[in-house]
Order: C-alpha cells, then sequence, then structure tokens
C-alpha cells in the first residue's frame, strides 16, 4: 500500500435511545491518522415505515438515505471501505473501490445449505503479521467477489500496525460526542 493510501470506514449505528439510525464515514491513512470525518443527523423511521421496509429498513437507510451521500461527500479518495454491517455491503454499487463487511473472526458465521453453497459469497480470514489483533474476516459484496483478492495487500499491510475495528470505535464514541454537544444527533 502507497503511502497516501486511505482507507475508509462506514459506520450504521443506533441512536442511544434506539429510535433511528447515524451514519457516519472516517478516512485514516495507513498510520491511522484521521483524514477526514462526516455523519448524518439522525434517521428516525415511523412505525408505518418500520412495518412496511421490514427486514430492508437497515440496508435502506444505511445505503440509500445517508451511505451513498457520505461517499460522494468526501473530498479524499480511498483505496477500500470497510462496513461495520453486512447490510451496507450494497453501497458496493455506488463505488469503483472495493467494500468489505469487516468481522472479528469468531464473529463470522456462515451457514448454507447444501443448494446455496454454489451462491455463497467468499470470505477470507486475516491475521496480523504483528499478531497484535484478533484476526478479521473480510466479506465483499455478493456481486464484487474479486473486492476480496483486490482489497486484501492493503488490509495485510494496515493490520500490521492497526486494529481495523479501532475506527468503528472511534465512530461510535465521535457520534456520542456530537450528541452531547448537539441535540440534532440524538
Amino acid at each position: 500500500m502507497a503511502e497516501d493510501s486511505l482507507l475508509g470506514f462506514l459506520a450504521l449505528l443506533e441512536t442511544e435511545v434506539k429510535d433511528g439510525y447515524l451514519c457516519a464515514i472516517l478516512i485514516i491513512d495507513s498510520q491511522g491518522v484521521p483524514r477526514e470525518f462526516r455523519a448524518t443527523f439522525p434517521v428516525k423511521p415511523t412505525l408505518v415505515q418500520k412495518t412496511l421496509y421490514g427486514d430492508a429498513l437497515e440496508a435502506y437507510i444505511g445505503v440509500e438515505l445517508c451511505g451513498k451521500s457520505l461517499v460522494k461527500s468526501i473530498s479524499h479518495t480511498i483505496s477500500m471501505l470497510g462496513v461495520n454491517r453486512e447490510s451496507l455491503l450494497g453501497i458496493r454499487k455506488a463505488t469503483d473501490f472495493p467494500v468489505l463487511f469487516l468481522q472479528r473472526a469468531g464473529e463470522a458465521l456462515e451457514v448454507a445449505s447444501a443448494s446455496q453453497a454454489h451462491t455463497s459469497r467468499p470470505t477470507r480470514q486475516v491475521t496480523s503479521k504483528s499478531g497484535r489483533f484478533q484476526p478479521i474476516t473480510l466479506s465483499p459484496f455478493r456481486d464484487s467477489p474479486h473486492d476480496i483478492e483486490v482489497a486484501t495487500p492493503l488490509v495485510d499491510q494496515v493490520f500490521a500496525g492497526i486494529d481495523l475495528f479501532e475506527p468503528f470505535d472511534r465512530i461510535h464514541r465521535a457520534l456520542r460526542v456530537l450528541a452531547s454537544q448537539d441535540q440534532r444527533f440524538q
């Protein structure tokens, strides 16, 4: 990974009172230094919207209402985007860079019947070369299975020095700070 390569982290989080969702993107360099941060105000679906959207609600809010606009608004060019929820992988349709769902190894559980085995998307477990961090599992968007091959060298290099889940923790803490300072983020 070149010195100037940047990684993005897109997170969808529930509001503190669990009445909606906030979405944020953090861009870091290969050393973990933040380069850009953007967040949305909470999206608070009504009971009717929750009922009508059902299981598609989280993906609709995370990708269509928030994620696409956040990705379009960033001023930096990123080499890869990590997402904290599988429902955010659909953002890949709006990008020209790899998008991967990151999970700690052991949290990833894939159950597929024999008939589904040929259609399941690939996953890859990656171990930190420094041994300092718990292994992670990478999963691409179903229509972009090659994203794993493209992004793995970047992940390997950065993961040696940075816990790739820590940027998601930063996003969560930053959103809590915003909520404490500005009622619009509550």
